[in-house]
């Protein structure tokens, strides 16, 4: 009988949560339409959308990204001068302020606190200001420095970069500080889906960058509800690896 109650709970969310039930309902509205034309009007980007919100898609998506760095091992890692870890992990929205609130990207965080205890690099330089368009009060390095002295990193390894808002501002803003301590190897910590960029936005500017990649988002090839029906964590992995490709092509046309 729990068995029976589970699939019956699995089920009823294909037509409770908000994604699946929207779209069951416009495909259902569309399909009372009289003419063709309007029916196809509704049913094509509705299709579209359920698309790139199944696991059979998104995967594929995210994994032509993550393919390119795969996991490293602690003791793979060289030493290097510094750990670089890239913002993008921590909400500057919270209404409070402790605990400090992390998104699914958080192994960016963890895991740079690992390498800094594995003796790594004896500094960490995290960068991140603000990515919102309008509130630009509170930098990301703001909470994120301070879970990384609660985690026990002291102030004399932390450097806190808190201007830039996206990846070539971050790059651009830690080269002039790397240049100022004369530093010239770099751990480089990012999620997986987002070290593809990050690199190519790296060469060539007289760095030894180490990827150090986290937070991997590809998954073993199981029969799952995700791979038919649609859900918002598969619809995320489908939205930031279209937005990383993006930011790949117009960042090569733009240096081409």
């Amino acid at each position: 009988m729990s068995t029976v109650l589970f699939s019956i709970s699995k089920l009823a969310t294909l037509i409770l949560f908000p994604l699946p039930l929207i779209l069951l309902l416009l495909l259902i509205a569309g399909g009372k339409l009289k003419r063709w034309k309007e029916k196809f009007s509704i049913w094509i980007p509705v299709v579209i959308l359920w698309i790139f919100s199944t696991s059979t898609v998104s995967q594929k998506l995210v994994q032509s990204l993550e393919i390119y760095y795969p996991p490293v091992t602690l003791d793979r890692v060289p030493k290097a001068d510094v750990i670089l870890v890239l913002g993008g992990m921590v909400s500057t929205l919270s209404k409070h302020d402790e605990p400090v609130e992390l998104y699914n990207t958080a192994e960016r965080l963890t895991e740079t606190v690992r390498l800094y205890r594995a003796q790594k690099a004896p500094k960490i330089l995290f960068s991140g200001g603000s990515g919102n368009l309008f509130y630009q009060e509170v930098p990301e390095s703001e909470p994120a420095g301070r879970f990384l002295r609660q985690m026990g990193i002291p102030d004399s390894s932390l450097i806190l970069e808190s201007k830039s808002r996206n990846t070539s501002e971050n790059v651009a803003y830690t080269l002039e500080l790397l240049r100022e301590r004369g530093w010239k190897s770099v751990i480089l910590v990012t999620s997986s889906f987002h070290m593809k960029r990050s690199v190519e936005i790296f060469q060539g500017k007289g760095i030894q960058l180490i990827p150090y990649p986290t937070d991997f988002r590809a998954q073993k090839a199981v029969l799952t509800l995700d791979n038919f029906f649609p859900s918002t964590f598969c619809l995320e992995n489908s939205t930031i690896s279209i937005k990383e490709w993006i930011g790949i092509l117009v960042y090569k046309i733009r240096h081409s």
